[in-house]
């Protein structure tokens, strides 16, 4: 390794482990009882500063805060917090240095909204240490730094108005009984694992300890990954509803199981049989919640996530040096082209990252590189693209170990590691609740952020095989077989009766009907698996002439297949501000075709089979309906 990267990388590390021993100092001094709340002003942006001060008591309201320590090197911010402040608050000058060092602690988690809610902390950025490049959204459909404050920095779900920042000036936190999280916490762990091994991990004392049984009424607290796995795990318990503060989602089910607010269920059905499951890392701001309705930890309301411990700089020293090692491996092929890195592991990161590769390289004056994938899926997909590139390819197989490599990089910096990180996400600081403001789709973060494109959908041609063997050997129709595509890792899965009824449907109107599968995942009933080649797969739907999915990174590599193509979003979190249409939908990128139709799901699942009975039979008038 060039010499002056081993400096910088020991130079980095020591400042990680000062900033590590600076928090503790401040935790150990301050914050105790834990109802006091950090907050970090490093901005050199007096706007962005301001409007931190300035959704404090909302963030006050919500969390339950009595007291906030603003931490800051500059010592003109003493000065505008005593005017702006609208909150209790004690005001420690920090030095320069310490800010550096607490920045580079801070940003050495893959994750800093987990170190938001179990370290108690936000921060507003340091855009003289690692660059937040959040700020490139400003403008972008007329967002403000007001606008990007709340919703990047705070990860509030909606912009709060100025009335509702008023109101929450008047806020009072309630005295409540104390938790002995050191009791009651879940099971911490310095390693990651996966997903399965994760969950499994936090029920077994659950189950072991007999805290849960069959005579329970068990609920599931927030519709995520992790509650749909639990409800098909505890299957032989009694799963009686599944609770979620978002009120869009009441009304709906998750895997079968009724969805609703808290005060829905909650309110006046207290019983002593009813255990509530947190599996989710907002288990401490639930289990205050649930306190006021006569739920108390350890009696009814029990946590089974599995959390990192958030200070073992142990684990972070690992993680840094493992990163180092990945680097060093790619730089004893590669010694001196660009290395660009695509850090989440999807068919459609992938498919895009590819489509905007050529323009992110001419931006930076090159010619050559090296594209960095997670996965050989990925590596395949890319390989599918003719984006007029010379480039090599580097794949790493585990994802977390993409997640060390791109923490690295980003801690000594770009230009001195000669990489570019090509994601929307910038750096694995997620913009949260950016995604679907003001209309911003996953394209547009790509294409103005992370490739400064100045086209969006650019012309890449897809070098497909042929699927002509894959009609021949099974005897089907071409322009007369659907391929449904039942899975998504982004979207909540429809009931099998759905699916299984939709391929009845479709087959009594003449079509063939199979399902795109992977790994152990199963065909609908009453259709054959398809298990082709990814490479394979764009020519067998455009000669198939139908497809039927759940959105996927699948749909993104679809969406130029001359098909009929219906893509299904989940109507979870369907709001004005949305995760998966606003940001995801294919229309809203700019990258539906006229024979792509978009359907939003509902609770009537047979309404949404005749709406895609009357598209196929609107538009090609081949249903015998």
């Amino acid at each position: 390794m060039d010499d002056t990267i081993q400096k910088e990388s020991d130079i980095v590390l020591n400042s990680i482990k000062r900033g590590f021993e600076c928090v503790c100092g401040l935790e150990r001094e301050l914050l105790y009882k834990n109802k006091r709340y950090f907050v970090f002003l490093f901005s050199r942006d007096p706007e962005i500063n301001r409007y931190t001060l300035y959704f404090l008591p909302v963030l006050r309201k919500e969390k339950g805060i009595s007291t906030f320590v603003i931490v800051t090197p500059f010592e003109e911010l003493r000065g505008m917090a005593e005017d702006c402040c609208k909150v209790p608050f004690f005001f420690y000058l920090c030095s320069e240095e310490e800010s550096y060092d607490i920045c580079r602690y801070f940003y050495s988690f893959p994750d800093p909204v987990y170190k938001r809610d179990i370290c108690r902390m936000v921060i507003n950025g340091a855009e003289n240490i690692l660059s937040e490049r959040i700020m490139e959204y400003v403008g972008i459909n007329g967002i403000t730094k007001k606008e990007i404050v709340a919703l990047a920095v705070f990860w509030f779900p909606e912009v709060p108005t100025d009335e509702e920042v008023q109101r929450a000036c008047g806020f009072e936190p309630r005295v409540r009984e104390h938790i002995d999280w050191g009791k009651y916490a879940p099971e911490e762990t310095d390693e990651a694992a996966p997903f399965p091994q994760n969950v499994e991990r936090g029920l077994a004392p659950l189950i072991r300890g007999k805290i849960i049984s069959s005579g329970h009424s068990i609920i599931l607290f927030s519709v995520t990954r992790t509650t749909r796995y639990l409800i098909n795990r505890l299957s032989e318990f009694n799963i009686c509803a599944v609770l979620d503060n978002d009120e869009s989602l009441s009304g709906t089910e998750c895997e079968g199981v009724p969805v609703y607010t808290p005060g829905e269920y909650l309110s006046g059905t207290h019983q002593n049989d009813i255990r509530i499951i947190l599996p989710t890392r907002s288990y401490r701001a639930i289990a205050e919640q649930l306190y006021d309705f006569g739920y108390r930890v350890g009696e009814q309301v029990f946590i089974s996530y599995v959390e990192y411990k958030p200070y073992h700089i142990n684990r972070i020293e690992k993680e840094f040096l493992r990163g180092k090692t990945i680097y060093e491996d790619i730089r004893r092929q590669y010694p001196d082209e660009r290395l660009y890195f695509v850090t989440y592991p999807g068919i459609g990161d992938t498919y895009l990252a590819g489509m905007y590769l050529s323009d992110r390289m001419k931006f930076d004056g090159v010619e050559k590189g090296v594209v960095i994938l997670i996965t050989e899926t990925c590596r395949r997909v890319f390989s599918m693209l003719d984006n007029g590139t010379d480039v090599k390819i580097y794949t790493i197989r585990d994802r977390e170990d993409g997640k060390r490599l791109i923490l690295y990089m980003k801690q000594i910096g770009y230009d001195r590691t000669n990489s570019c990180n090509l994601t929307h996400s910038h750096d694995l600081i997620d913009p949260g609740y950016l995604r679907g403001f003001r209309g911003i789709d996953f394209n547009t973060m790509l294409q103005k952020i992370a490739f400064h494109a100045d086209r969006k959908r650019p012309g890449v041609e897809i070098i497909s095989q042929s699927a002509d063997e894959v009609f021949e050997k099974n005897g089907w129709l071409q322009d007369r077989t659907v391929l449904l595509s039942p899975y998504a890792h982004s979207e909540r899965k429809l009931p099998t009766e759905f699916w299984a009824e939709l391929a009845v449907r479709l087959k009594e109107n003449g079509f063939a009907v199979c399902t795109n599968v992977s790994g152990d995942e199963e065909a609908v009933d009453g259709t054959p698996p398809l298990a082709i080649r990814l490479e394979q797969v764009f020519d067998f739907v455009e000669k198939a002439g139908f497809f039927i999915g759940l959105r996927s990174g699948l749909c993104d590599l679809l969406s130029r297949a001359k098909a009929e193509k219906i893509i299904l979003y989940s109507g979870e979190k369907a709001r004005e501000s949305g995760y998966t249409y606003n940001f995801f939908g294919l229309s809203n990128m700019g990258m539906a075709d006229s024979d792509t139709y978009e359907l939003t799901v509902n609770s009537d699942w047979k309404e949404l089979i005749e709406e895609i009975l009357y598209v196929f039979k609107k538009n090609r008038n081949t249903l015998s309906l």
